[in-house]
């Protein structure tokens, strides 16, 4: 587990195209109690950091097939985007970056609200809800905002279905969802971190 200093539970408002090129205004979601235990009084890249986004090409050695795991390494379009701390007080790290698929970032509109999560068990997630109804969300999503329409949720164990991983509720019906895979090697959510000198 995660301890929360290396966690975040981020939200941001999308500003106009004009805006977008400096990096954007960032919040925690909830504001975190001050225990006078850095541990649990700060998240990763602080309470306030900078969102910027920039277009990262390819996903590496798209098309090749992983020795590791026989899987084909997906040819996907990559945006980056990259947290900022605006101040060492209360933050792990400086900046933490992580990759997510150019489709989601090109329908983002002025004022659709972008949640950003890290979950103690190093899961990743964004979503992107827009006057208050889903658009698009991806990775951890039982952590983050879906609106009023949709519910995340992991499955308990079944025997009976041991690939059931689990269920989304869509006004008033649910799906089953199962796994897209059950390990990756490396690190829970990795993503790239410059600590504070």
């Amino acid at each position: 587990m995660i301890p929360p200093c290396g966690t975040f539970d981020y939200v941001a408002v999308v500003p106009d195209p004009k805006d977008r090129s400096k990096p954007w205004p960032v919040r925690q979601r909830q504001p975190v109690d001050l225990s006078e235990d850095f541990l649990f009084d700060s998240c990763l890249v602080g309470i306030a950091p900078r969102l910027k986004m920039s277009d990262s090409g390819l996903t590496p050695d798209a098309g090749m097939v992983s020795a590791k795991t026989s899987l084909v390494h997906p040819n996907v379009s990559r945006t980056q985007l990259t947290l900022i701390a605006s101040k060492r007080d209360r933050a792990n790290v400086s900046t933490a970056s992580f990759h997510v698929a150019q489709a989601l970032t090109s329908v983002l509109q002025p004022r659709d609200v972008l949640n950003m999560t890290r979950t103690p068990s190093g899961g990743l997630g964004v979503s992107i809800v827009r006057d208050g109804c889903l658009v698009a969300a991806a990775g951890a999503v039982t952590a983050l905002p879906l609106g009023p329409d949709f519910e995340a949720r992991i499955a308990a164990d079944d025997l009976e279905f041991p690939d059931l991983s689990g269920e989304i509720k869509v006004g008033g019906h649910t799906y089953d969802v199962w796994k897209g895979h059950d390990f990756l090697p490396g690190v829970p959510g990795a993503m790239s971190v410059c600590r504070f000198l």
